[in-house]
């Protein structure tokens, strides 16, 4: 990104830092304890264990058929960064939709409706940035996607993570996923 201006570096960075504060204050905003460390129980650390491995190798595949289709294609239709946060984006979610069905995402001093709230919050949030972004026409630059395509990318994915919380809740009962 060599070509950017400081003045969009700067908000860059700045943007950023933003993202780690709303993180710090939304780990803590959903605990029921007040502390920000996540506690799980043994199974629950197994299943995450497993996540963790079903994400691990979905960023490598899809780096590895990203890869090939940059190599056979004359013009790339997204830029590097776009490319790697949706492979970011889509292991994330891999690891995080297979912890909910599996009952291993929540830990056990966490609100499980706060998260619900806040992944809702979160995406619809992005998603806005996203479509400014698209009307603004400032979504495609040269005839590809350029990094102002990443809210939208994080918009899709917790938009994705709400509805599996949402769908997890209804399908067992509200009883069941407040306990986990």
């Amino acid at each position: 990104m060599w070509f950017m201006s400081i003045y969009l570096k700067a908000g860059l960075f700045a943007g950023f830092i933003v993202g780690l504060v709303v993180v710090a204050i939304f780990l803590r905003f959903t605990k029921t304890d007040g502390d920000s460390k996540c506690k799980y129980d043994e199974r629950q650390s197994n299943i995450r264990g497993k996540a963790y491995k079903l994400s691990f190798f979905t960023l490598m595949i899809y780096n590895v058929l990203y890869g090939f289709v940059d190599m056979t294609v004359e013009k790339p239709l997204l830029d590097t960064i776009s490319a790697m946060v949706i492979g970011i984006c889509l292991s994330i979610t891999v690891n995080i939709v297979y912890c909910i069905w599996k009952d291993a995402y929540f830990s056990l001093n966490e609100n499980p409706r706060k998260v619900l709230i806040g992944f809702g919050f979160i995406g619809i949030f992005n998603l806005v940035i996203g479509c400014i972004n698209i009307i603004n026409g400032t979504f495609v630059t040269n005839g590809m996607v350029n990094f102002r395509s990443c809210n939208l990318t994080c918009g899709i994915m917790f938009i994705v993570l709400f509805a599996t919380l949402l769908a997890k809740k209804v399908r067992y009962g509200k009883g069941e996923q407040e306990a986990a």
